[in-house]
């Protein structure tokens, strides 16, 4: 072989291992994104997993844009309602993908669609009024729902927080009956 095909060879050889470490490095990056910290106490994946997107083979991953928003909304109203309620608290629904909102029913127009809403699961009726009434008091949010399904005798809060703070809207509901 002469001079000029081996450096052809070993240019090929740098650019494929170039190449792998790339790939390796996307894989890494797209594991971290999927599970990244959003505030002390609350992980991107208790938002994004859903069993009807899994049973329905559909992808539910927020973009950039939409995890700022999920961020925003952790670290204003979630982690504080976390640390002053001083346990876990359980996110059932938070980021939707429009063909995961559109399979559960949701509204066109949902938050949650945005990454700027969360529905969290509550003990009882008085600990959800216990946080409905802290989250009123201390927190800058958009939407407040304490939800019921009569159907299916399930109970939650709904909340959300815009991310131009200007634009929340404070309205608070206790009681709202789900569709």
């Amino acid at each position: 072989m002469n001079n000029n095909t081996m450096e052809q060879m070993n240019t090929l050889e740098q650019m494929n291992t170039l190449e792998q470490i790339e790939t390796r490095k996307q894989e890494q990056l797209t594991c971290m994104v999927s599970d990244e910290q959003l505030s002390e106490h609350f992980r991107l994946s208790e938002f994004t997993h859903s069993i009807t997107a899994q049973r329905l083979g559909l992808k539910n991953e927020p973009d950039y844009q939409q995890r700022l928003a999920l961020r925003h909304l952790c670290q204003e109203v979630l982690e504080p309602l976390r640390r002053h309620w001083g346990h876990p608290i359980r996110v059932t629904s938070g980021f939707r993908s429009i063909r995961l909102n559109h399979a559960v029913g949701g509204v066109g127009q949902s938050q949650h669609l945005l990454g700027e809403a969360a529905d969290l699961s509550v003990p009882s009726e008085q600990v959800a009024r216990e946080w409905f009434e802290w989250i009123v008091r201390h927190t800058d949010f958009d939407q407040l729902l304490f939800e019921h399904s009569a159907l299916m005798k399930n109970r939650w809060l709904h909340v959300s927080c815009r991310w131009q703070r200007e634009k929340n809207r404070h309205l608070a509901l206790f009681n709202y009956k789900a569709r």
